[in-house]
């Protein structure tokens, strides 16, 4: 049975991850789960109603896609790779950062990079 005076990471190894002890360490997958599922409510274009429509789905390449609602746009850009990522799109007007994870993308000149293990919403109104 675990203990109160077990804290952090040494909790984990004690008894695994449970919702219990991962809903009060800060930095946790719980917490930024959460996080998410605020932002999916708040923001239209992240909900099912929106179109969706990828951008960017090659092997080996960051997963980029786009989801428009009523509201606004909402550009989704994912790298699972250990090393920065890039690619051409064609959209333009995102620069309000939604969310970012190990980094923010940047979207210049129609060219998309996203930090390595990291992964970005960016934003524009319609």
């Amino acid at each position: 049975e675990m203990t109160s005076s077990l804290v952090g990471s040494e909790m984990c190894k004690e008894t695994g991850p449970t919702v219990e002890n991962q809903s009060i360490l800060p930095g946790s997958l719980y917490h930024e789960i959460k996080k998410l599922i605020r932002l999916r409510l708040e923001n239209e274009p992240l909900q099912s109603n929106a179109a969706f429509r990828f951008l960017n789905a090659q092997d080996h390449q960051p997963l980029v896609y786009l989801r428009t609602g009523k509201t606004g746009s909402a550009l989704v850009a994912i790298n699972p790779a250990d090393s920065s990522a890039s690619c051409q799109i064609e959209e333009t007007g995102f620069h309000k950062v939604l969310y970012s994870y190990h980094g923010e993308a940047v979207l210049e000149n129609g060219r998309l990079t996203i930090p390595p293990c990291s992964a970005t919403i960016l934003y524009k109104s319609i």
